[in-house]
This record gives structure tokens, C-alpha cells and sequence, in this order.
């Protein structure tokens, strides 16, 4: 034992020994380091928002990524475009600014009755001028939010193009974090802390090129992904001016601002959340017969014949549906389709709801 405390000793004095003299030879400590240090590896820049990423993520077969093709972007620039922003959506655009918390910032835009006419996710351009942002929105209604916006720039300096030829919006998501080589690349969803992420990319990028070698998936399954945790998107699950806000959590989905001001159709909202309480929610619900297409807007019974809610949409097993929030806890509910078929269903309470709200 004793010769070998002596050992150690001594290798201790000759490390010691080493370390001095690396300190006296003028030679900076950071080179030790770096000679020991295999070479970093080649480090690729996104063309759009400058984040770096090596390309070479391992393989996950349980992280998925997915082109989402039924996503559109409109780029709003000048230097009244937060001005413009800030009266007609309904969460703080000042958290995106310079110094800001945050990179993606969920909202929507509401009518003057209070109801969604679109949800959005608004990311702030990453070297653009002063005032740059990018709104991610429906396909479908692009054109109608460019019109809504134009309508009340008035003499704002603001421009507005769709540069969705030009760029494409991805989708990295699964329960499990983000491969570390391609972390840098993806914006956290805002709306949920799921490990989900989102891309604006160009669209000459491939899935590999900005996710590594990350397993692609089919928009079809982040819709069923989404219908999962009772997140809605889009025209389908929000058609404009049928939906409350509220309804669709908003509150939770860290998509609303009560302390920022007047905006259009805050007066409803801001009246709901403080005084009122929101009976119905939109909830995951678990279809039995996935071979069944339930209409949108079905009427939802309970087994005793009460209306429990409205079905707004599916894929496959998984759908969506607007029901009061009594009937989340594991029910038996049911839908008689047009057919004389009994679609039976059962609702879930998303675990990312506050506890509060069953109470």
C-alpha cells in the first residue's frame, strides 16, 4: 500500500511539474486544450435566421419532423408593423423585440365581436430591419389576413409580402428533446412545453439538411399528434368567426396578454376571463371506429341524450371536438351519424391543462 500511495505522489509532482512548465513556456492555457481537442466539426449557417447547426444529428427513430404544407408566411415589415401588430393580436408583440423573451410568439387575431378569425405564430425576423416579422398562418387564409391588415394599416408604414414560395414551415415534435446538434436550428413552440419546435426555412432545404437524420414524417401524423394533446390549428379546427378564444385555451397556450391594452375584440375576452367562466373547451377525444368520418359540427350526446358538445375534426382515432368540460373525465359519449351509425368517443382532460380547471 505504501508503494503505491508513493506512485501516486509521484505522478501527482510530475503533473505538477508538467503544468508549471506549460505555464512558464508562455504557452496559453487554451492550447493545452485545443492540441488534446479533436476537430470541431464544419459548422453550417441557416440562410434565413443565421442559427448554426453541423448537419449530423444522430439518428431518432422516435423524434419526428414534418413538412407542414398546409402553413403559410407573410412577411410584415416597416416601422410601424409592431404598432400595426399590437392593436390587432391578442398577445404582447414587445416580447419579440430586441431584448424581448422570446423567439415565436403564439396569438391570434380576433373580429370585433371577439371571435378567432385566425391563430397565428409570429416569429421576429433575425437580422432584418427594424420591425421585421414573419406571421405563420393557414394556407387557406393568407390572403384574408393580408386583407384584414391592409385594411387597418391606414397611414402605418408597413409592407406586407407572402414569401411562402420562398419559405416552408417545419415541425420537429415527440416527447423527447431535440438532438443536440440541431437545437440551435428550431424555435420552441410556444404554445406548449411538449418538445415541440418549429422552422421557417427556405424551401430549397431539405428535411435532412435542417433536422439531420431525423426520421420524416407525413403532415398527417403531426395533425394526429396535435389532436393528441387537444391542440387545434388552422381554419379546420378554428373556422373565422365561430370560436371563441377562450374556448380554445388560449389562456393556457400562453396566447393572450391581459395587461397590454386595447386591442380588436379584447373587450369580450378580457370580460370573459376575469368574470365569466368557459364551459366549454376544446378537448382530445378518442375515437372507437376509426373508420368512421364524423361530420364537423356533429352534435356530441351523452348516454343519457344530453348535448355534451360539438366534433370539429379528426384524423384517423384522434380528434378534436368542443365540449364541456364536465364530460372530460372518461365518459362514454357518442355521435349518431347521418347514416343511422352510433359513433361512440371518449374525452380526455390534456395533461398540460391547469388543475384548477377541473375544480
Amino acid at each position: 500500500m505504501m508503494r503505491t500511495l508513493l506512485k501516486v505522489l509521484q505522478n501527482i509532482h510530475i503533473t505538477s511539474v508538467r503544468w508549471t512548465s506549460r505555464l512558464t513556456s508562455g504557452v496559453p492555457l487554451i492550447e493545452t486544450f485545443k492540441r488534446k481537442t479533436p476537430p470541431w466539426p464544419k459548422i453550417h449557417r441557416c440562410q434565413f435566421c443565421g442559427n448554426a447547426t453541423t448537419g449530423k444529428a444522430e439518428v431518432s427513430e422516435s423524434i419526428r419532423v414534418a413538412e407542414l404544407k398546409e402553413r403559410a408566411v407573410l412577411q410584415v415589415t416597416g416601422s410601424d408593423a409592431g404598432s400595426l401588430l399590437q392593436g390587432l393580436i391578442t398577445n404582447d408583440v414587445e416580447i419579440l423585440e430586441d431584448g424581448g423573451q422570446m423567439r415565436a410568439m403564439y396569438t391570434m387575431f380576433l373580429n370585433a365581436q371577439g371571435r378567432v378569425l385566425y391563430d397565428t405564430i409570429i416569429y421576429h425576423q433575425k437580422d432584418g430591419e427594424k420591425g421585421s416579422y414573419l406571421i405563420e398562418c393557414d394556407a387557406h387564409i393568407i390572403s384574408d389576413l393580408t386583407k384584414h391588415l391592409r385594411m387597418y394599416k391606414l397611414r402605418k408604414k408597413v409592407d406586407f409580402r407572402d414569401i411562402s414560395s420562398e419559405f416552408k414551415v417545419w415541425c420537429l415534435f415527440d416527447k423527447k428533446p431535440l438532438p443536440a446538434a440541431t437545437s440551435n436550428v428550431w424555435v420552441p413552440d410556444p404554445r406548449l412545453n411538449t418538445f415541440m419546435h418549429r422552422a421557417v426555412a427556405p424551401i430549397n432545404l431539405s428535411a435532412s439538411e435542417i433536422a439531420g437524420e431525423t426520421a420524416e414524417a407525413s403532415g398527417q401524423e403531426y395533425r394526429r399528434h396535435r389532436y393528441q394533446l387537444g391542440l387545434a390549428e388552422g381554419v379546420t379546427d378554428l373556422p373565422p368567426g365561430e370560436v371563441l378564444p377562450l374556448e380554445a385555451n388560449l389562456v393556457f397556450l400562453n396566447g393572450v396578454d391581459f395587461n397590454k391594452g386595447c386591442y380588436l375584440g379584447q373587450e369580450l375576452t378580457a370580460r370573459t376571463h376575469h368574470t365569466g367562466v368557459i364551459r366549454k373547451r376544446f378537448m382530445p377525444v378518442e375515437i372507437k371506429s376509426s373508420s368512421e368520418v364524423i361530420p364537423a359540427g356533429s352534435a356530441i350526446k351523452t348516454e343519457k341524450g344530453k348535448n355534451a358538445g360539438k366534433f370539429r375534426s379528426q384524423s384517423g382515432s384522434s380528434g378534436l371536438a368542443l365540449l364541456r368540460v364536465a364530460y372530460g373525465g372518461g365518459e362514454t359519449l357518442h355521435v349518431n351519424l347521418p347514416d343511422g351509425v352510433r359513433c361512440e368517443m371518449v374525452a380526455h382532460v390534456p395533461p398540460w391543462w391547469p388543475r384548477e380547471v377541473l375544480h
